[in-house]
Order: C-alpha cells, then sequence, then structure tokens
C-alpha cells in the first residue's frame, strides 16, 4: 500500500525519467533529503509533512509538502532547471494501482544564494488518494 509517505520515490521516478531534464542534471545528482551530492548541478527534495485526512467512506487523502532544492554555480542555469522541474509537476495529474494524485500545486516558490551556489526553492502539495489498501 502506497500512502503519501512514499512521495519520494514517485519524484524521483518522474524527474529521472523526463531526457530533457537529465541532459541538465545528472540522474546520480537527483537524490532525496539532505544528502547533497558535490557536485553541481544538483536537485533535491524533502517531505515536509504528510497530513492524512480520513473520508467517511474510509478513504485516505494525504496532504503532502514537498520541499525541492535546485542548486547551481550558475544563476541561469539553476533557473533553466527549476523551470523544468516546474513544467513537469506543476498541475500534473497521476494515477497507478496504488495512488491517485489528482494534481501536484506549487505553493511556493522562492531563490537563495548558499555557500556561493545559486538555490531554487520550490515547495510543492500533492493530495495522495490510496487506491490499494491492502
Amino acid at each position: 500500500m502506497d500512502t503519501g509517505i512514499q512521495i519520494g520515490k514517485y519524484i524521483k521516478r518522474w524527474l529521472q525519467s523526463d531526457p530533457e531534464l537529465v541532459s541538465m542534471v545528472k540522474k546520480s545528482n537527483m537524490v532525496p533529503l539532505v544528502v547533497h551530492p558535490t557536485e553541481k548541478p544538483f536537485i533535491s527534495w524533502e517531505r515536509m509533512s504528510c497530513t492524512p485526512n480520513y473520508t467517511k467512506d474510509g478513504q485516505i487523502v494525504d496532504v503532502v509538502e514537498v520541499g525541492m532544492a535546485i542548486v547551481s554555480d550558475d544563476y541561469e542555469q539553476s533557473i533553466n532547471i527549476a523551470e523544468r522541474v516546474r513544467n513537469l509537476l506543476e498541475w500534473k495529474s497521476y494515477k497507478d494501482e496504488n495512488i491517485q494524485i489528482p494534481a501536484m500545486e506549487i505553493r511556493q516558490i522562492q531563490e537563495d544564494n548558499v555557500d556561493d551556489a545559486y538555490v531554487q526553492e520550490i515547495l510543492f502539495e500533492f493530495q495522495i488518494e490510496t487506491l490499494n489498501k491492502n
């Protein structure tokens, strides 16, 4: 049974399966949590929260927030990668035998400079319905 807790494995699959993004960032530099590669550019994400909502008919809908950081030594490159990530995920829907995501939404986008690197930060929200409860 997949729930919102497993959103990271789906994000990794979606990002690494896009040829255009892979041409910008190596697959090995698309990593969850704070396992930051030393080589830039890289994309890192972290599940910030997972709040379950229960319906009367026994459905579970998890509201999941994921923070994503796109890090590069080059400002324009960081923006271009962030735009590609946004185009891949924003307003997309997804369904398989385990979960359904009606839409992926952005809650916030900001930028920063950390340790002489340009960081584009995107906060996504996913509403994830568990389909296979066994």
